[in-house]
């Protein structure tokens, strides 16, 4: 059932999906210029015609992706655009 440390360097490496960088809450917030009341009603999706930001829990902390907080601003800014015309 338990393995030895010495087998466990044995073990082959499984693939694992590339993530990229982790935010922080502070930075998240910082990279949308968003006060933290606002901010938590966006990722709790509270906002009015906004979808909430993705998000990664581990444990209790809270941590976003890079590439998936860039795809939410492109998510909505296009609709946006859509719904100006």
């Amino acid at each position: 059932m338990f393995r030895s440390l010495q087998t466990i360097g044995q073990l082959e490496p499984r693939a694992t999906a590339n993530v990229g960088p982790l935010m922080t809450r502070e930075e998240a917030m910082a990279r949308l210029r968003l006060k933290a009341s606002h901010f938590s009603k966006v990722v709790n999706g509270k906002v009015k015609n906004l979808p909430p930001i993705p998000t990664i829990m581990i444990g209790r902390r809270m941590f976003f992706r890079l590439e998936a907080l860039d795809q939410w601003i492109i998510d909505v800014e296009a609709r946006r655009c859509k719904g100006a015309r």
